[in-house]
């Protein structure tokens, strides 16, 4: 309640009391879901050393048990911190567990989000060949499995891929794909980062009328979302 309600210090106090107490009665269960807790609010902040801490603790609580959606989501919290604070190698090992943790667990939308997550992260690395490779298959995995949001996330990533080699025909197809969906779902803050790379895109080929009209819808998508956090 209190982290929603954004009195972060109420949060942090309540979730350490939690954390003392089940750690004395050896809850691990709970345990888990509060160090994530204190992870979340710690990632709020930009503390990602003390959100990271927390996470490696939850590792060494269901290393040993067997493959489970859950258990993968811990170590794409991992990965994903690891990725925060710039530590690449370390993100891409943990984000191939979740997805081989995901793959024996059958569970699909973490097949999804892993493949995609080393998509981003090959992206940041300039290996555009195997964020490619693993784009399309986190795009093929959403199609089947009927997944929208991910399957947006997945063009979007592959748009920043071909922009990156300079391959603007296909970042904008991709791209068109992602704000479609975007647009179907009402994704008002992800729509606002499509129509910006749309918007360079068709700079970099000198299709300044299109350019504008999606720099329009930018700053448009941006007043939107400034309105609503208003509200």
């Amino acid at each position: 309640y209190y982290t929603v309600t954004v009195q972060i210090d109420k949060a942090l106090e309540n979730a350490l009391q939690a954390k003392v107490l089940l750690q004395a009665i050896g809850d691990h269960n709970n345990l888990i879901v509060t160090n994530n807790l204190l992870a979340r609010i710690y990632g709020t902040n930009k503390k990602y050393d003390k959100a990271l801490e927390l996470h490696l603790q939850n590792i060494e609580l269901v290393k040993d048990r067997p493959s489970s959606p859950s258990k993968a989501g811990y170590y794409f919290y991992v990965a994903k911190t690891y990725q925060e604070l710039l530590k690449l190698e370390e993100a891409e090992e943990y984000y191939k567990t979740a997805l081989q943790i995901s793959e024996k667990a059958d569970y699909s939308t973490g097949v999804a989000i892993a493949q995609g997550s080393l998509g981003n992260l090959y992206n940041i690395l300039e290996n555009y060949s195997e964020a490619i490779k693993f784009i399309n298959l986190a795009i093929d995995f959403s199609i089947e499995h009927g997944q929208t949001s991910n399957l947006a996330a997945s063009y979007f990533t592959l748009s920043d891929s071909y922009s990156r080699l300079k391959n603007y025909n296909a970042a904008i197809e991709n791209n068109s794909k992602a704000i479609e969906i975007y647009e179907s779902i009402k994704n008002y803050r992800m729509l606002k980062e499509a129509y910006l790379g749309q918007y360079q895109y068709f700079e970099k080929l000198e299709q300044f009328g299109n350019a504008n009209k999606y720099l329009k819808l930018h700053y448009a998508m941006a007043d939107t979302l400034f309105s609503e956090n208003k509200v």
